[in-house]
């Protein structure tokens, strides 16, 4: 693209779409959506089911489920529901 995003995408399905500000999103044929958000070194994992994980860098992960439900595993490994 003219903005220098690039878009790749596999034999199997998986479309990889590498944006100029160094952020990534793969989009998988299970409707499975992995986003990269660079500046602030986080994914974002979006399930066919409507679950969305986080994971941040200092090793917080995040789920939020459809129904409202969070989930939070801290780094230490506690948990918050």
């Amino acid at each position: 693209y003219a903005t220098g995003t690039r878009k790749d995408v596999l034999p199997s399905g998986l479309q990889t779409v590498f944006f100029c500000n160094g952020d990534v999103k793969q989009t998988a044929t299970s409707r499975r959506v992995v986003y990269y958000h660079a500046e602030a070194d986080t994914t974002h994992v979006s399930e066919p089911d409507g679950t969305q994980l986080y994971h941040f860098p200092n090793g917080q992960v995040e789920r939020h489920f459809a129904d409202g439900l969070k989930e939070i595993v801290f780094a230490d490994g506690s948990l918050k529901v």
